[in-house]
């Protein structure tokens, strides 16, 4: 059966659902729905998604875990304390952890902080602030991005999409294991560092180096041997920063 847990701004809703007995979902309002939020996800089994909505001026949260029959106990406990909201997968006992797939519909503009320790998928779209994600072990899928991000992926692959990306903040994406995709507005500005262990460098851009007086033209892939390309698009100067151990990097052009 499902649980309900009042807490001062927090309600747990049922589900009649079957399939998600063990699904918890909460709604939290902000203390201030006028200033500025912050979200902080931190898992350690199971997958996180946010989605930002212009409408929402409270947060949607539900946790559901991979099998229905899993053993009962609390899937996440959640907070909120000025403006800050935390959600954090709930220990059984020391050292151990079911899993919890969070799904959360939360203002557009909001900054986000998100961690999967163990094993799971992170997945954002449409949110209005700043991005920072580490994923130990999984996919990172960003979309719809109007701020900034830090994205550090450990074994998975990175693909990140901005319509208006902070002219004036730096950006970091790195993966160990797993290829990076960054898909930019045409009109994007800035300097550029990026470096593989051999594998290509392929930009839709044309990034002016500062290493060497050969320019890549959009459509020109880098060779294995040219494996660290550090130059500018534009006149910006903030710097996106991307590298992997194990794959290719990609440079997108992608329109709103």
């Amino acid at each position: 059966m499902t649980r309900h847990t009042t807490l001062k701004v927090l309600t747990a809703l049922a589900c009649a659902c079957a399939a998600t007995a063990n699904a918890e979902t909460f709604r939290v309002e902000l203390e201030d729905p006028a200033a500025p939020a912050q979200l902080q996800v931190e898992i350690q089994w199971g997958s996180i998604q946010v989605v930002g909505s212009a409408e929402a001026t409270a947060l949607t949260i539900k946790a559901v875990p991979d099998q229905p029959d899993e053993i009962a106990g609390s899937l996440i406990a959640v907070s909120e304390k000025d403006n800050l909201v935390t959600v954090r997968q709930a220990a059984l006992t020391s050292g151990s952890f079911r899993s919890a797939n969070v799904t959360i519909i939360a203002p557009s503009i909001i900054a986000l902080e998100l961690t999967v320790h163990r094993g799971g998928d992170i997945l954002v779209r449409d949110i209005a602030g700043l991005v920072e994600v580490t994923n130990l072990n999984g996919s990172v899928e960003l979309a719809g991005l109007s701020q900034a991000a830090a994205v550090n992926a450990s074994n998975g692959s990175i693909s990140v999409g901005f319509t208006r990306p902070d002219p004036n903040r730096d950006m970091l994406f790195t993966s160990l294991n797993g290829s990076v995709e960054i898909c930019l507005p045409s009109s994007f500005s800035g300097k550029v560092d990026l470096t593989t262990a051999g594998d290509p460098i392929r930009s839709e851009f044309q990034i002016d180096r500062v290493t060497t007086t050969r320019t890549v033209s959009p459509g020109d892939s880098v060779t294995p041997k040219q494996s660290k390309v550090i130059g500018s698009i534009g006149t910006g100067q903030a710097t996106l920063r991307a590298s992997t151990l194990n794959g290719e990097i990609a440079l997108r052009i992608c329109e709103p």
